[in-house]
């Protein structure tokens, strides 16, 4: 295995730790939940990853601002139709997209779920609709974009 592949999974497992830890926090019920958001979000990307595919039109360098890197990152998160019909690859594949744009959608993700907990302690289960955010957009992005997966 290549070394940046190697770091790049490595900071992603330990980013999935994290998200795990604080959903631990949140207690049982809280956990469950969450897992339930996570994995779902999980499979709907292996989904898209796996099943949907267009000619790329960009490429993410090395030498594009660092600005551009963190956009795309935030596009994985919410709009993962978006970004595979923009670039026709994975925010995984670290040799075309990078590290940054990765290390962006798991602190997204990560972030979701810290205010989500933190949300939840303070609110009770009302805290839990944040998770509802990027499930929405990427549910708008697929009805939008639902004739190229059709094809």
């Amino acid at each position: 295995m290549q070394k940046d592949k190697l770091f790049g999974h490595g900071i992603q497992t330990l980013m999935i730790l994290f998200a795990l830890f604080v959903m631990y926090l949140g207690g049982l019920k809280f956990i469950i939940i969450s897992i339930i958001f996570y994995g779902t979000g999980g499979l709907y990307e292996f989904i898209i990853m796996n099943n949907f595919y267009s000619k790329p039109k960009e490429k993410i360098t090395k030498r594009d601002l660092l600005i551009r890197k963190i956009k795309e990152g935030l596009f994985w998160v919410h709009d993962i139709v978006g970004f595979r019909k923009r670039y026709n690859t994975t925010i995984y594949d670290f040799k075309n997209i990078g590290q940054t744009s990765s290390f962006v959608a798991y602190l997204t993700m990560n972030i979701y779920v810290l205010i989500s907990y933190l949300l939840f302690i303070n609110f009770s289960y009302f805290g839990l609709i944040i998770y509802i955010v990027p499930a929405i957009t990427n549910g708008l992005s697929l009805i939008r974009n639902y004739y190229l997966i059709q094809n």
